[in-house]
């Protein structure tokens, strides 16, 4: 599966390939989604840029990069509920995974989106 937009404006398309390998191909479907839900993103297409993260995680369910968009987009949204919790389930995942480098990102989500959040203050305050 080769993942193609040629502007943030048109839909994301996915073309079957011959012979997908790999974590090679897993990784270029995700970059390829998380850069086309970023420019969806900052063209206000939020609705866009959801679906271009649900794609992905249908090919990498587990990628944290994917999770915090998610997370981010869940804020622009003003589903802030639905944020935390995404942020509290990412954050037990890097627990089980000794993912530090998801804890900074989530730590920075945090500090700049929900500073004042008490159910996030302990973990990430």
């Amino acid at each position: 599966v080769a993942l193609t937009t040629s502007s943030p404006f048109t839909p994301l398309r996915l073309k079957l390939s011959t012979s997908p390998s790999g974590p090679h191909w897993l990784l270029h479907c995700m970059l390829n989604c998380c850069s086309a839900s970023a420019a969806q993103r900052d063209a206000g297409l939020l609705e866009a840029a959801l679906d271009t993260c649900y794609l992905a995680l249908g090919v990498v369910p587990a990628d944290p990069g994917i999770h915090l968009a998610l997370a981010g987009l869940y804020l622009d949204r003003g589903w802030r509920s639905s944020a935390i919790d995404k942020i509290i389930l990412l954050g037990r995942l890097a627990d089980l995974t000794d993912d530090e480098a998801t804890h900074d990102r989530l730590a920075a989500l945090v500090a700049e989106r929900l500073p004042d959040e008490p159910r996030l203050s302990t973990r990430y305050g």
